[in-house]
């Protein structure tokens, strides 16, 4: 039920919500899904969202020098 887990694993509506956002082309949706991943999970994930934030970053960067940000 949105974003509540009724039955089953909470680890699994946290990865639904996530690709639901990258899906919708929100990467930085995404990755704000995912922190709220914690032990083996978050550390399963830990490399993409690693990635993500470095992406994300770089595109930050290239906006500002581009005058956008």
């Amino acid at each position: 039920r949105g974003d509540r887990v009724l039955l089953g694993d909470p680890v699994s509506g946290i990865l639904a919500h996530a690709r639901e956002a990258l899906d919708a082309g929100d990467l930085a949706g995404a990755v704000s899904a995912l922190n709220g991943l914690a032990g083996p999970a978050a550390a399963a994930m830990a490399d993409w969202t690693g990635q993500a934030r470095a992406l994300l970053e770089a595109r930050a960067a290239l906006a500002t020098m581009a005058g956008r940000g």
